[in-house]
């Protein structure tokens, strides 16, 4: 590697402990926080599917956390352990996440509590990252994904 290409390394931090209060940065101008590119970048067929849930507006700045809940079944058990819908970000807030920390080591799946992307049938999906990897779940059966789900919440 020569010197040139070391400069272009960036060294992302490891994800915060949980519970600790973090800031994110994101804006409405990029092209991943449109959420129909979302699910292209994810691999799936947006022209299938419908977003019916708020976007993000300007450029913004917030404060998260990471928290554990346990024992539920599906996301509006997840809403209500997290304090309702109002502590949860809107679903583009995981590309935010993406960008500022390092995930190779992200043993749990982080889910960003937003259901407002439904597939043809009717099904509620969330966006989630799992060890550099993007995709999104569905919202009525995240037992389905197995133990070990962290979720970013806003403070």
């Amino acid at each position: 590697m020569t010197v040139r290409e070391q400069k272009r390394v960036i060294f992302l931090p490891l994800r915060p402990a949980l519970g600790k209060i973090f800031t994110l940065t994101t804006s409405d101008g990029l092209f991943w926080n449109d959420p129909m590119n979302m699910l292209e970048a994810d691999g799936y067929e947006p022209e299938t599917w419908r977003f019916a849930g708020k976007m993000i507006e300007g450029i913004q700045t917030l404060q998260f956390k990471l928290e554990i809940v346990l024992n539920c079944s599906n996301i509006d058990d997840v809403l209500a352990a997290i304090g309702g819908a109002a502590k949860a970000p809107e679903g583009q807030w995981r590309n935010a996440f993406a960008t500022s920390y390092r995930l190779e080591n992200l043993r749990e799946r982080l889910g960003v509590p937003d259901p407002s992307w439904m597939d043809q049938y009717g099904y509620r999906y969330f966006p989630s990252l799992s060890n550099q990897q993007s995709l999104f779940h569905e919202a009525d059966d995240i037992r389905r994904g197995g133990e070990g789900w962290l979720w970013l919440v806003k403070v």
